[in-house]
């Protein structure tokens, strides 16, 4: 699958920054270039949502869930 907005991310174990245990995002935002801009929360500190753009590379190590 793709990233499309609105579809949850999840990168598995150290994919993207993820820790041991992965990490799940929302897609924000596709860009022409296949990246995406996604928001999260604990990945730059325990509180707040981020947002940050994964490069279109590390698309096909991820899944995508629509719901």
């Amino acid at each position: 699958k793709h990233p499309q907005v609105g579809t949850a991310v999840s990168f598995p174990a150290g994919v993207a920054g993820a820790s041991s245990y992965g990490h799940v995002g929302f897609v924000e935002a596709v860009y022409p270039d296949g990246s995406f801009q996604i928001s999260e929360m604990n990945y730059a500190g325990v509180s707040g949502v981020n947002y940050r753009t994964i490069p279109a590379a590390v698309a096909s190590s991820c899944q995508f869930i629509n719901f």
